[in-house]
């Protein structure tokens, strides 16, 4: 799971920083949910007790890094009316 977590981190990061650009801020309506779904395995991953303490910390980066990009992604989407 940690490496899944790990994609997701550089999939948001990317689209995130992408979709910031003018003219591609249509890149946010997939970068949003990316993060989302980073922020929630990130999630599951630090409170299941299977994990072990050193993956905690790369599902801890992942659940800030998620919410934090979605937030990101969520602000340039209303600055940009939803479409630019």
């Amino acid at each position: 799971m940690r490496i899944a977590t790990v994609i997701f981190i550089v999939l948001s990061c990317t689209l995130t920083i992408g979709g910031l650009f003018p003219c591609l801020g249509f890149i946010n309506w997939i970068g949003i949910p990316c993060s989302g779904i980073c922020a929630l395995l990130g999630l599951i991953g630090t409170v299941s007790k299977d994990t072990p303490e050193a993956d905690k910390r790369t599902h801890l980066v992942g659940l800030i890094l998620g919410v934090s990009l979605m937030g990101v992604g969520a602000i340039r989407c209303f600055l940009g009316g939803g479409i630019v």
